[in-house]
C-alpha cells in the first residue's frame, strides 16, 4: 500500500476553530484517560547576573575570575562564563554541534498596564511610553508580550519578536477595579504570570504601568476578624507572588505612569513587590529611566557551575555572587531550582530494598510498571534518555493517612553499565493522596512519571523499580544501545508515539521549543506531547509521531528532508507510507537540529504487533536516517 504522510498542523488552529484539511492528533485516547501526570523536568545550573558601574552602565569584558559564587552560603566554581550584551546577544554556555542555534539570547518583556489603577489622563501616557520603549529598545532577538488588567488579566499578545504585533497590542483600557480584593487579584494574575513563563530559559522582566497606591493597611468597613482573614489571605497571595517570580527568574518593574515622584507606602504594594523582588520603581523621567533599564535587562553574564551540594531533591536552591572589583555593583537572579535528575532516596531505607530489586534479574510484579526509554542527544558524547513511565495502581497498598487514603510510591531508575557499574541513576518519592471514595477511581488508574539519565553512547542495562509503603514492589528491565552522534550525516532521536497533547499557556505558546528549558524535548506547535508507553493504537487511525533529526556539518535551513514509514509485522509483511516531503512538518530547532511530527494511517493494516521503521533523508542523496520502534495496533473498542 502506497501513501503519503499527513502534516501535523492542529494544535494551534484548533481553539479558533479552524478545521485542517489533514486528520490531527487526537487530543486523549483511551488508554490515557485514567493516567495521572507527575514528572520531574531537568536542566542546567547556571545563573544570570548585572554588573553595573557607579553611574548604572553595564560593565563589559568581565571574566569569571571576577566573580564568587555561592549555593545556599557554600561558595561554588564557576566553570564557565559568558557575555549577552545588546550588540551581540551570544552565548555560547552550553552550545555544541546540536544547539548552536540556541545560543541566540535576548531580552524577555512582558508588558502589563493596571488599567484599573492609572487615571484616565494618564492612561494615553502610559501606552505612549510603552510605544516608546518598544519602539527604541525591542532588537530582534527580543521577545515582548503585552497584557491587561483590571477586574481579571487579558493577553493582548503573547511572546513574539514581531515588534508591529506588539506596538498593534498596546492599546486599550478595560474595565476599572478598586482596594484590596483587586489588589490581590492582581498578585494571583501576576503568580500564574510567574509559573506560565517558568519555564522560558533566561532573565525575564515584567513592566507593569500602574498608579495602585494600595498598602495592604486601608481600612475597610469590616469587624477585626474578617480584616485578620483578608490581611491573612493577602499575606500569603504576597508571598507565594514573590516566591514563584524567585524560581521563575523574574523582576517585576512598576512604572507611573504620570510620572509622579516613586514613594513605597507602609505595608504591602506592587511597589515593595518590585523592590523585594529585586526590581525596581520608575515614577521620574521614564523614558530615561527606562532606558537604562534596557541597559541593564539587555546586558548580563551567564554562570555556569556545578553545584557541590550532595542532596539531588529538587530543591530551590538560593545563590549570592560576589565581586572585588572596586566600583562595581552586581544584580544576581536570586537563585535556581535544582533540577538534576533528583536522587532523594540515597541513604534512605528504601534505597536498600530498591537496590536488592534492581539488583535480581526477575522482574518484580507485586506493582505491575512498564517504561520506554527514548533517546535525544544533547551533544555528540551525551544523550538524554527520557524515561516514560506508566505505574499501575490495582495492587498498591493504600493506607488511611488523615482524612484521607493514599501510600509514597518511591522510585529508582539505574542505568548499568556493560562491566556492571552504574553510569547513571534517579530516585524520588511520589506522595499519593485522595479522598476514600475515589479509591476505586485509583485502582484503575496508571500513574505517568517521567525522569531521565544522560549516558555516553555505549550498551546498557536500563532498570527500574518501585515500592510503595507496605513494601511492595514492582521492577522491570529494558536493554538499550546508544549510537555515536557521526561527524557528518544525518542521525535521528527515538520514535515518539504521541498518546495525548496539553496546550502550553498562551503567554508561551508560540515561543520556539529552544527558547524553552527541557521539558521542549517534547514541544511542538504550542503543545506539550505526551508519549505513550505501550505504543498502542487502534487498527485504522492516525498515529502521531515525532522525532528529531541532527547533522551537525549541514545546516538545517538548507535540508530537503523526505521520509517514508514502513509497518512491518513478525512475517516479513509490509504496509508503506510516502516516501513524502517533511518541508512542512519539520520545526527548526538550531543549526543542526529540527523536530519532525507527523500523522501516519495505515490504511489496511490489521490488529497485530509490527515494527515501524521511518527513513529520512535528502532525495538526491542515499544517505538515509533509519529509526524504529514497535507498535501494536489493536481491535476498535
Amino acid at each position: 500500500m502506497v501513501g503519503k504522510f499527513h502534516v501535523l498542523l492542529v494544535l494551534c488552529l484548533c481553539s479558533v476553530g479552524f478545521i485542517s484539511d489533514f486528520p490531527g492528533l487526537p487530543l486523549a485516547r483511551a488508554q490515557s484517560n485514567n493516567s495521572l501526570k507527575l514528572r520531574v523536568d531537568v536542566d542546567l545550573a547556571t545563573v544570570d547576573v548585572v554588573a553595573l558601574d557607579k553611574k548604572g552602565n553595564p560593565v563589559r569584558n568581565l571574566k569569571k575570575e571576577d566573580f564568587q559564587l555561592y549555593e545556599d552560603g557554600k561558595q561554588q566554581e564557576i566553570l564557565s562564563i559568558d557575555e549577552v550584551n545588546a550588540e551581540s546577544p551570544t552565548s555560547s554556555l552550553g552550545a555544541g554541534p546540536i544547539d548552536e542555534g540556541r545560543s541566540r539570547r535576548g531580552k524577555i518583556v512582558s508588558i502589563i498596564f493596571d488599567d484599573g489603577s492609572i487615571r484616565p489622563q494618564d492612561f494615553k501616557k502610559s501606552r505612549d511610553s510603552a510605544r516608546k520603549f518598544v519602539s527604541e529598545h525591542m532588537r530582534p532577538q527580543d521577545f515582548f508580550s503585552v497584557a491587561t488588567f483590571s477586574i481579571s488579566m487579558k493577553i493582548l499578545q503573547n511572546f513574539t519578536s514581531d515588534r508591529e504585533e506588539v506596538l498593534k497590542a498596546i492599546g486599550q483600557p478595560s474595565n476599572f477595579g478598586a482596594g484590596s480584593m483587586y489588589f490581590e487579584d492582581f498578585l494571583r494574575s501576576l503568580d500564574a504570570i510567574d509559573r506560565s513563563i517558568a519555564p522560558i530559559k533566561g532573565p525575564k522582566s515584567i513592566l507593569i504601568y500602574s498608579q495602585s497606591a494600595y498598602s495592604g493597611m486601608d481600612k475597610v468597613a469590616m469587624n477585626n476578624s474578617a480584616l485578620n482573614r483578608v490581611s491573612a489571605s493577602l499575606d500569603g497571595t504576597y508571598k507565594r507572588t514573590l516566591s514563584s517570580a524567585q524560581k521563575a527568574n523574574v523582576k517585576f518593574y512598576v512604572i507611573d505612569p504620570g510620572g509622579t515622584s516613586v514613594s513605597t507606602p507602609a505595608g504591602l504594594s506592587l511597589k515593595s513587590l518590585a523592590l523585594e523582588n529585586g526590581g525596581s520603581t520608575i515614577g521620574t523621567d521614564i523614558d530615561v529611566e527606562l532606558g537604562r533599564l534596557d541597559q541593564q535587562i539587555s546586558n548580563y553574564y551567564i554562570l555556569g557551575f556545578q553545584s557541590n551540594n550532595p542532596k539531588r531533591d529538587g530543591a530551590f536552591r538560593k545563590v549570592e555572587v560576589k565581586t572585588e572589583l572596586k566600583g562595581v555593583a552586581l544584580k544576581p537572579q536570586a537563585g535556581y531550582t535544582d533540577r538534576r535528575p533528583i536522587d532523594v532516596l540515597a541513604s534512605s531505607r528504601q534505597e536498600k530494598t530498591l537496590l536488592t530489586a534492581l539488583a535480581t534479574p526477575s522482574a518484580a510484579s507485586q506493582l505491575p510498571v512498564n517504561f520506554r526509554p527514548i533517546l535525544f542527544y544533547d551533544s555528540p558524547q551525551i544523550a538524554r534518555i527520557l524515561i516514560a513511565t506508566r505505574i499501575r495502581m490495582e495492587k498498591t497498598a493504600f493506607r488511611k493517612k488523615g482524612n484521607q487514603m493514599g501510600t509514597d510510591l518511591n522510585v529508582m531508575g539505574v542505568a548499568y553499565a556493560e562491566d556492571g557499574s552504574t553510569a547513571a541513576r534517579f530516585s524520588e518519592t511520589l506522595p499519593i493522596n485522595f479522598d476514600q471514595e475515589k479509591e476505586p477511581e485509583y485502582r484503575k488508574a496508571n500513574i505517568a512519571y517521567r525522569n531521565y539519565f544522560r549516558l555516553r553512547p555505549g550498551k546498557y542495562r536500563l532498570r527500574l523499580a518501585v515500592l510503595d509503603d507496605s513494601d511492595n514492589l514492582g521492577a522491570t528491565e529494558q536493554v538499550l544501545e546508544i549510537p555515536p552522534l557521526p561527524d557528518k550525516g544525518f542521525a535521528g532521536s527515538s520514535i515518539i508515539i504521541a498518546e495525548q497533547t496539553t496546550s502550553l499557556p498562551d503567554f508561551i505558546k508560540n515561543l520556539q521549543a529552544q527558547l524553552l528549558d527541557d521539558s521542549a524535548l517534547l514541544l511542538y506547535s504550542g503543545a506539550q506531547i505526551e508519549p505513550s508507553v505501550e505504543n498502542r493504537v487502534p487498527v485504522n487511525s492516525n498515529i502521531a509521531v515525532m522525532f528529531r533529526v541532527y547533522n551537525p556539518d549541514k545546516p538545517s535551513d538548507q535540508w530537503n528532508l523526505t521520509g517514508k514509514a514502513i509497518l512491518r509485522n513478525d512475517k516479513g509483511k509490509e504496509y508503506v507510507l510516502g516516501p513524502a516531503s517533511l518541508k512542512n512538518s519539520m520545526s527548526l530547532l538550531g543549526k543542526s537540529e529540527a523536530v519532525v511530527v507527523c500523522d501516519l494511517r495505515f490504511k489496511d493494516a490489521p490488529p497485530g504487533k509490527y515494527q515501524l521503521t521511518i527513513e529520512t533523508g535528502e532525495p538526491d542523496s542515499a544517505e538515509r536516517v533509519i529509526i524504529h520502534t514497535d507498535i501494536e495496533l489493536t481491535s476498535p473498542n
